[in-house]
C-alpha cells in the first residue's frame, strides 16, 4: 500500500480499498510520535493503541481522535492482533522479541524500531525468518533510515567507490558538564560496547564500538566528533557495494568518547552482578539510573537530529561526490523532538508499505524504491525535517 508523494489522510477511511487497520504497541516517546504520525499519513480504518499504562494510552487515544480516525486503547496486544492488519512496535527488544513469537503464525504485519542483538549468521533470530507475516526491522533512525538512505543514494551512482554516513542527536549548543544529553526518553544511556562494522573493498569488517575518533562537521554545528558506530553486518550485501569502502559514525559534542571510556574503565558499565548489602545489581544498571537522570535534555536546550551521507562514485561516466542531509530540530517538528520524526516518521511509512510483501524478514532497505522515497521524503518534510540533497564535486550530465 503506497500513497502519492502530495498525498495526505486526515481523518478516516473506511471503504478505501487501501485503508489500514494499525495497532502501535508501546507509547513512549517513539511510540507517541509514530502514532500521531500515522494519523496523518496514513489512509486508515481503525488505530488501536496498547500501553501497559492505560492511563497513557487513552490519553493519547483522545488526543488523536481529533483527526477523525477510530482509536481505541488498551493494555493487552493480544485483543489486537486479529483485528489489525499491521502492527508498529515502539518496545525494548525483549518484549517486540515475545510479541513475535507470540504472533509468529497469525500472519500479522510487523514494523519494528528496534533492532535485535547484534549477529553475523543469522542476522537475525528465527522468530522473525519464519514468521508467516513479513517483518520489518530495524526501522529506527540508525538503524533504519541510515541503510534507507544508503540504499536511495547508492540507486543514483553507476558505481560506488565510498559511502560514510554521520548519524547523532544532539542539543544545539555544547551542554555544560557531561558533552550529552538523552533525547529519546527514559535513562539507557548509548555506552554499550558492542561490534561495529564496516566495509573494506565490499567486504565487512569488524571494529570497536568508539574507535577511530575524528573531528566531523554537520551545517549549522559547531565542530563535533564522530567514531565508528555502524550496527548491521548485511549491508555488504546491498546491491551495489560490491568493492566499496562504507562507513557509519556517530557524532557527539568533543569530549564524548573519552567520557565513556572514563566510565568503562572505572568498572561503571560493567555487566555482572555486584551485591551491596544483599542487593544485586550490574553497575551498568546504575550508571543509567543515577548518570541517565542527570542527563535528561533541559527545557531550555534545543535539539537537533541530523543525518548526512556522503557517497562518492562514477554516474553518467562522470566522477562524483552526491551528498544528502536530513536534520530535524526539536522546535520545528509537531513532535515531541526532531528524533522522534527521524524515527517514526520512516517505520510508518513503512507500515504503510508492507502489506502485500512475503512472510519473514525484511530490510527496511529493500521495501523502499525510488517512488516510495518519495514519499517518505514528503512525510519527513512535513513533519518539520528539513533534506539537502546535491552533488558537491563532479555532476551527472
Amino acid at each position: 500500500m503506497t500513497q502519492s508523494p502530495d498525498a495526505k489522510t486526515n481523518g478516516p477511511a473506511e471503504g478505501r480499498d487501501d485503508a489500514l487497520r494499525l495497532m502501535v504497541v508501546g507509547l513512549g516517546m517513539m511510540g507517541r510520535a509514530a502514532a500521531a504520525v500515522a494519523v496523518r499519513e496514513l489512509p486508515l480504518a481503525h488505530l488501536h493503541l496498547v500501553d501497559v499504562d492505560l492511563g497513557r494510552a487513552r490519553a493519547v487515544a483522545d488526543e488523536l481522535a481529533r483527526h477523525g480516525v477510530p482509536v481505541t486503547a488498551g493494555t493487552s496486544w493480544q485483543d489486537g492482533v486479529g483485528s489489525s492488519d499491521v502492527a508498529l512496535l515502539a518496545l525494548h527488544w525483549p518484549q517486540t522479541e515475545q510479541f513475535l513469537a507470540e504472533t509468529r503464525h497469525s500472519g500479522l504485519a510487523v514494523v519494528s524500531i528496534t533492532r535485535p542483538p547484534v549477529s553475523l549468521e543469522p542476522y537475525v533470530p528465527e522468530v522473525v525468518r519464519e514468521r508467516t507475516g513479513p517483518a520489518v526491522l530495524p526501522v529506527g533512525l540508525e538503524p533504519g533510515l541510515t541503510e534507507i538512505l544508503l540504499g536511495h543514494a547508492v540507486r543514483g551512482l553507476d558505481r560506488v567507490h565510498a559511502v560514510e554516513t554521520l548519524c547523532g542527536g544532539l542539543t544545539t549548543q555544547a551542554p555544560d558538564g557531561f558533552p550529552y544529553r538523552l533525547l529519546f526518553g527514559g535513562t539507557t544511556l548509548p555506552f554499550t560496547q558492542r561490534p561495529a562494522f564496516a566495509l573494506g573493498s565490499g567486504r565487512r569488517r569488524t571494529l570497536e564500538r568508539f574507535s577511530a575518533v575524528r573531528p566531523a562537521s554537520l551545517p549549522g554545528l559547531p565542530s563535533l566528533e564522530s567514531y565508528h558506530d555502524g550496527m548491521v553486518p548485511w549491508l555488504c550485501e546491498l546491491p551495489g557495494l560490491d568493492g566499496a569502502d562504507v562507513e557509519q559514525r556517530s557524532v557527539r559534542w568533543p569530549g564524548f568518547v573519552s567520557a565513556v571510556a572514563l566510565l568503562r574503565a572505572g568498572g561503571l558499565l560493567d555487566e555482572d552482578d555486584v551485591e551491596v548489602a544483599g542487593t544485586k545489581l550490574t553497575p551498568r544498571r546504575i550508571t543509567d539510573e543515577i548518570v541517565g537522570r542527570k542527563l535528561q535534555r533541559e527545557p531550555h536546550e534545543r535539539e537537533v537530529t541530523h543525518l548526512q551521507l556522503t557517497a562518492h562514485g562514477v554516474a553518467a561516466g562522470r566522477e562524483v561526490t552526491r551528498r544528502i542531509n536530513i536534520w530535524c530540530r526539536d522546535d520545528e517538528t509537531p513532535l515531541d523532538s526532531g528524533m522522534a520524526c527521524m524515527t517514526a516518521v520512516p517505520a510508518v511509512v513503512a507500515a504503510g508499505l508492507v502489506a502485500g510483501h512475503p512472510g519473514g524478514w525484511r530490510r527496511p532497505e529493500e521495501i523502499f524504491d525510488t517512488s516510495t522515497m518519495e514519499v517518505l521524503f514528503t512525510a519527513l518534510e512535513r513533519h518539520g525535517a528539513h533534506i539537502r540533497d546535491r552533488f558537491i564535486e563532479g555532476e551527472p550530465t
